[in-house]
């Protein structure tokens, strides 16, 4: 672990090596705020930017990642699916969730006392979750009947006391009167206590991302393509009822986005300026769709049809966010989801990028790594070019890399039957290229995981999850088996409040985020240790210390004994989730149930595609 002094070294040299390997652009972390670490005295169940525990953390992570953008999730309220399970793409699109709110501003003097400290220990108290270091408790942040929801309560009895010329109460009528339009379109039988929430967690998210801004940290928010049941019965005309993309969740209807008049072009504009007034950038889910959605006639996969919108249904999005940024506007603060087999989306045509794609930042994982695909020495010689891609080992859908370079197969519905995927076999071939090394030490899973951290840090814009920062080895996401396979853990994984701890562990054993080790392969394999060898030393030392293992001060030693770091240690894991979701997949198909909560992300680096269809299946 480093102390203050080579921190400021290392923050330096990170930055000047990044220079070097071509690192230069969007840099995006991807840390959702339901995985924020808390204190065990504030732990509510969901962490919050203002938060100090959580400050404190995203600025060390800020230091040792080297990261300009951080990524949630969609932030809306979410209501439970099957078997309590929770997740963000089954969220309100406007408005955002009670997780945005911190309890703790409600104590100071900006918020009229609203709340007392005694109020937020009861929220506290409430969170009964026996494990909720290590995961969120959605339910008591959400549920009308949780802690939290039940001290809002109580804040806003007090603040319909207020006089009216309080300053609260003056900034709440101003927020209503300029956001009056999208909450009556969706939200107008709400009532004021939804209004007043509304009127927090806006804020309240501001605030948050003024602490991002205060240590040059972009916000970058993902632009979910569905709604909630609730939502298209306030506005049905908004979404597609008998046509939908397939995944059971509402989404709106694309072949009348076009039309000024209509319910869905009118909706449509509110959820992208939305999210342009409350970040810095978009991430379109499903970005693909807009362009030439697949659409099943209810779930139907015999009645399917494909229209074609071009980029006009972009052009659109994009002179939403133009309205809402001015003269800070920048088309490449919106970036696309484009990840999706051949059989649901094509992204080229006789050999050549769509036109529609090619100007545009488009979202890749280097998952599906291949001789010509997933990396971004592939993506160049395609002509990609630099600007105009992301590419990052996943994000919240994918395998994490752990999983991968174990050879942990992936499980995925399709149809009637469970297949099983090994995606690492076909990227070792290309890695041991770039880096000019040996395919068979590829083999080994800490030497795999490393190299290919490595390879997307040559990229100019990267992403990174924060569970593979840390060396998760489990799914965030299970997709068709997120209900059946541990529902109250998938999408709950939260960093622990020793969290320094947590991320250096990781590192010594191999797993974790090591950007040292990622640029130094890169100096040796592309010869600038030889160019630049004072910089070469310094990330060498650098990639040492923090393959050292330490006792931390601020933690008791511990008993666990980290696999060693180098490239050829033995690897001891073994994945204790893997039969679980064999078994549950197999009882659900057994049983005709198949969810698919969110979408499959098909590799379309192959003209096979052995993923699943995105069709729901009954």
């Amino acid at each position: 672990m480093l102390n203050n002094e080579e921190l400021k070294e290392y923050e330096n040299v990170l930055e000047q090596g990044k220079k070097v390997v071509g690192q230069t652009g969007n840099s995006i972390f991807i840390m959702p705020t339901q995985s924020l670490p808390q204190s065990p005295e504030m732990n509510t169940g969901i962490g919050h930017l203002t938060d100090k525990t959580t400050q404190e953390y995203i600025k060390y992570m800020h230091s040792m990642l080297g990261f300009n953008v951080r990524e949630d999730l969609p932030p809306g309220q979410i209501t439970p699916y099957a078997n309590n399970f929770f997740c963000n793409y089954q969220s309100t699109s406007l408005a955002l969730g009670d997780q945005n709110i911190n309890p703790q501003l409600l104590t100071t003097d900006e918020y009229a006392n609203l709340l007392t400290k005694e109020d937020v220990k009861e929220i506290v108290s409430s969170n009964k979750r026996p494990d909720k270091d290590r995961f969120a408790n959605f339910n008591n942040i959400m549920d009308e009947n949780g802690g939290q929801n039940q001290a809002l309560k109580k804040a806003y009895k007090k603040f319909e006391s207020l006089v009216d010329s309080h300053p609260l109460k003056t900034r709440y009528k101003n927020y209503i009167k300029e956001n009056s339009e999208w909450i009556d379109f969706l939200y107008k039988d709400k009532g004021d206590f939804f209004k007043f929430k509304q009127f927090l967690a806006d804020e309240h998210h501001a605030k948050g991302n003024e602490f991002l801004h205060s240590i040059g940290v972009k916000s970058c928010g993902d632009c979910l393509i569905g709604a909630t049941p609730e939502e298209v019965k306030a506005r049905p005309f908004a979404f597609a009822l008998d046509w939908n993309m397939g995944w059971v969740l509402a989404t709106p209807d694309i072949e009348k986005i076009l039309d000024p008049a209509s319910d869905a072009h009118k909706y449509m504009k509110y959820k992208i300026q939305n999210f342009a007034r409350r970040y810095d950038m978009l991430r379109m889910d499903v970005g693909w769709a807009y362009i030439q959605p697949r659409l099943f006639k209810n779930y139907n996969p015999s009645e399917i049809k494909k229209p074609y919108f071009g980029d006009k249904i972009m052009n659109l999005i994009e002179n939403w966010v133009k309205e809402v940024k001015g003269n800070d506007f920048d088309p490449k603060n919106i970036i696309w989801e484009v990840e999706a087999g051949p059989g649901d989306f094509e992204w080229e045509k006789n050999g050549k990028m769509i036109e529609p794609l090619q100007n545009r930042v488009k979202i890749y994982s280097s998952m599906y790594m291949s001789d010509n695909w997933a990396s971004n020495d592939a993506f160049l010689k395609r002509n990609f070019g630099a600007d105009n891609f992301i590419i990052g080992l996943g994000n919240h859908d994918h395998q994490p890399i752990r999983e991968i370079a174990n050879d942990i197969p992936y499980p995925q519905k399709a149809g009637d039957k469970i297949i099983y995927e090994h995606p690492k076999k076909n990227s070792i071939a290309p890695l041991a290229k770039i880096f000019n090394m040996d395919e068979k030490l590829l083999e080994d899973p800490v030497e795999y995981r490393k190299t290919k951290s490595a390879e997307h840090m040559m990229a100019k814009h990267t992403m990174s999850f924060f569970m593979d920062d840390f060396g998760y080895d489990v799914r965030f996401d299970k997709h068709s088996f997120n209900c059946e396979d541990t529902p109250t853990e998938n999408y709950a994984h939260k960093i622990r409040y020793d969290w320094k701890k947590q991320y250096h562990d990781a590192v010594e054993s191999g797993w974790g985020a090591n950007k040292m080790d990622s640029l130094e392969r890169i100096f040796k394999a592309k010869g600038y240790d030889n160019t630049n060898p004072q910089l070469y030393k310094l990330i060498v030392k650098y990639r040492d210390i923090l393959n050292e293992k330490t006792v931390s001060k601020e933690t008791a030693p511990t008993s666990e004994t980290a696999q060693e770091a180098s490239g050829t240690a033995k690897s001891i894991f073994k994945n204790k989730y893997f039969i679980p979701f064999i078994a549950a997949g197999t009882l659900a198909i057994a049983a005709g149930v198949h969810y698919y909560i969110k979408k499959h992300k098909p590799k379309i680096h192959e003209n096979t595609d052995t993923r699943p269809s995105l069709v729901k299946t009954a």
